[in-house]
């Protein structure tokens, strides 16, 4: 377990976080994967990601410098109407020296998401993930599912 000291991380690092892609052009979407799961296969019946040009580098959206956000939270998977103040899920996104947690998650629409869902992530890796997403690797999706 990390201590947070005079700035350090205090959180216990426990999750893995990589990254998937849905589509082949400007419209792709971004897929956050938590410990091998797509986050949204965690959470039934919501949007798989976020739009590519918000989260692609040198965006600060899952970077705790978010464009896109709601009730002072990063919008980590947006509605599926494409407005995450519809049905989105958000959360807050600390980025500490060693490692980026994500917590207080919030969600619009139905059905709620767990009230004590947190990840903590590796910051080096969790970082190398984001600027790799030109390379993430391709999944199938169909809205609607």
């Amino acid at each position: 377990m990390l201590q947070r000291r005079h700035g350090r991380d205090h959180s216990e690092v426990t999750n893995r976080f990589s990254l998937l892609r849905i589509g082949s052009g400007p419209d792709d979407i971004a897929v956050p994967v938590v410990d091998g799961v797509p986050l949204f296969e965690r959470l039934p019946h919501r949007y798989p990601g976020l739009a590519v040009g918000i989260v692609a580098p040198p965006s600060g959206q899952w970077l705790g410098n978010p464009v896109y956000e709601e009730d002072g939270r990063a919008v980590i998977l947006d509605g599926k109407c494409g407005v995450a103040g519809c049905c989105g899920v958000m959360a807050k996104i600390e980025v500490l020296p060693s490692t980026v947690v994500w917590r207080d998650f919030y969600a619009l629409g139905g059905p709620e998401v767990p009230g004590d869902l947190r990840f903590v992530f590796v910051r080096w890796g969790y970082e190398k993930a984001l600027s790799s997403l030109a390379r993430a690797p391709r999944i199938p999706w169909r809205r609607g599912k």
